[in-house]
């Protein structure tokens, strides 16, 4: 049975129901019995929306990422549109290339200050 904690929604509502209970000054015990109809049983809610089944992209199309290469430059492109399957998931800098997400970070990445503070890390090696 899936609880109102693994919702998306569940820091939207806590903090909704600590609002409503501010505003209208709810005693304790009342506060306590609003704020456990909110971690209860997620059947009965109808916005519930599993957290597990959501994936939190590390870009989106239209989104700039920096990379260096061999000569020590960096370069900059536009993501053109997302890859997520079973054998891979990255994204697509241009219709030929795409590059696996496990990459941002190490040779890829989302501001041209994370490309530029790597690239000198591994001139200094």
């Amino acid at each position: 049975m899936a609880t109102c904690k693994e919702c998306v929604h569940f820091e939207v509502c806590t903090n909704f129901a600590n609002m409503i209970l501010d505003a209208f000054n709810v005693s304790e015990d009342d506060a306590q019995c609003l704020l456990k109809k909110c971690t209860g049983d997620a059947t009965v809610c109808n916005d519930f929306a599993d957290r597990s089944r959501f994936v939190e992209l590390p870009c989106l199309p239209g989104d700039k990422v920096f990379y260096f290469d061999t000569d020590e430059r960096i370069y900059v492109q536009t993501v053109e549109s997302l890859i997520y399957g079973l054998t891979k998931t990255g994204f697509v800098i241009n219709s030929e290339v795409d590059f696996i997400s496990d990459l941002l970070g190490e040779r890829f990445f989302l501001s041209y200050e994370e490309a530029e503070r790597a690239l000198k890390e591994r001139e200094e090696k």
